[in-house]
């Protein structure tokens, strides 16, 4: 699989990323036996299809994504170096007496990346992200947990998810260091950051493009899409006749078949390589369970869709036609 560095960093990563969320399984039970059987049967296959980049949260199943993982990494400990592990932190769910909200205070920052390390059993992050914007962050705060965290060697870059440019100019004017990647979502079907750019200044739509992409592609910053499968619908999921956007949807698939049958691959795979088409640096971030699966989305890194192809997936998931 192609690889690419990562911003002004030493990193390489896969045009694709392996996301870690479903390992363990989200149930309230302890890992069982048979989590660990699929978990390592898909981790073995993602390594096997040539992905090196793993990303994780800490609130993924609950702890139990990172600790599974880490289980699996402790029995390959010769592969650590040629891979690249990402946590994220922020997120605190909600209790019976406390609610839920984001968090980027010192503290938070730090017991998070620590407590990901011990569970991931690699002594250091490659990459550290903020989950979601916190309303209350202070950028000078955030900024010295992170100084704080690559002083003492256990993180080495950081990045953000879901934040805006605005955001990321105010948190970036503390830093050290510039941020090295922005997770957001992203897909065919959920391709707004395209097209408010597209339409902006067309009639009543896209005054509120914030240029995302355009900003990340001008910092260097790479946007890792979650999402990139729509929750399945962009690879093989049925969609029921009552889903409100159930006629785009289907619209979608019809094209993505055709244009998979000419690729001789799957559907996942054409749908990544939508993403990859754009410009930048788009890494997408799958989170199947199956080896079948991860294997065939690694297909993506060697289709280049045309730009009829990737125009016609576009139009099909904005429902319309352009302005």
């Amino acid at each position: 699989m192609d690889t690419r560095q990562l911003g002004n960093t030493d990193l390489h990563v896969t045009c694709l990323a392996y996301g870690c969320m479903p390992l363990g399984g989200w149930g309230p039970e302890d890992i069982s036996d048979e989590s660990r059987e699929k978990a390592d049967a898909a981790l073995d296959q993602a390594i096997s299809s040539g992905y090196n980049f793993f990303d994780h949260a800490d609130i993924y199943c609950g702890g139990k994504s990172e600790k599974i993982f880490g289980e699996w990494l402790s029995k390959r400990k010769d592969l650590r170096e040629s891979m690249v592990i990402q946590s994220k932190c922020g997120i605190r769910p909600g209790t019976e007496h406390n609610p839920q909200q984001y968090n980027f205070s010192y503290e938070h920052i730090m017991r998070s990346a620590e407590q990901s390390i011990k569970n991931l059993q690699c002594d250091y992050l490659d990459i550290l992200t903020l989950h979601r914007p916190d309303a209350l962050a202070e950028a000078s705060e955030v900024a010295r947990a992170f100084r704080d965290l690559k002083q003492q060697g256990l993180v080495n870059h950081f990045g953000v998810s879901n934040h805006s440019p605005g955001k990321i100019d105010l948190l970036q004017s503390q830093l050290d260091d510039a941020l090295v990647v922005n997770q957001i979502q992203l897909s065919i079907l959920h391709s707004q950051l395209i097209s408010s750019g597209v339409d902006w200044n067309i009639n009543d739509r896209g005054f509120n493009h914030d240029a995302c992409l355009e900003y990340c592609q001008l910092h260097n910053i790479c946007i890792q899409a979650w999402s990139p499968l729509a929750h399945g619908f962009l690879d093989d999921r049925p969609v029921a006749d009552e889903h409100p956007d159930q006629e785009i949807i289907k619209s979608v698939q019809e094209e993505i078949q055709i244009i998979a049958h000419q690729n001789n691959c799957s559907p996942s795979a054409i749908s990544l390589a939508w993403l990859l088409r754009i410009p930048g640096f788009v890494q997408p971030i799958i989170g199947s369970t199956k080896p079948e699966r991860i294997k065939a989305a690694a297909d993506a890194a060697s289709i280049q869709l045309s730009r009829d192809d990737w125009y016609r997936l576009f139009l099909a998931g904005r429902g319309q036609r352009l302005p």
